[in-house]
């Protein structure tokens, strides 16, 4: 046995070498710190990509599934790199039930993908 300090909170403790926390519940705060941060991330991405559902869904009570010129796109506040998935091109974005596709530099397609 020897004496190490907790990674956690600091404090002195008598234990193996290689133990690295003085308590389980040091251990547990670290453990939560970590998933916390990770899974903020995760829910950031989430976050924008309901945001984005809920543009396309917007805009396809607008327009239906017309050609769309990119100024409407682009104005939308639509940020295509968080998506839910693509498809065999990289042309259509996916967002939940909702998909975008590009036609060419000046024309997007919003459709139902459900």
């Amino acid at each position: 046995m020897t004496t190490s300090k907790c990674h956690n909170c600091g404090d002195s403790f008598v234990g193996r070498p290689n133990r690295a926390y003085c308590s389980q519940n040091c251990k547990s705060a670290v453990n939560n710190r970590s998933y916390a941060n990770r899974d903020y991330e995760a829910r950031k991405v989430e976050r924008q990509v309901r945001a984005n559902r809920g543009i396309l869904s917007q805009l396809y009570k607008i327009f239906g599934d017309k050609l769309l010129p990119s100024m409407v796109i682009e104005q939308s506040g639509l940020k295509t790199q968080f998506n839910s998935g693509t498809s065999g091109d990289a042309a259509v974005f996916v967002f939940l039930d909702f998909a975008i596709q590009k036609f060419s530099n000046t024309n997007y397609k919003i459709f139902k993908t459900t």
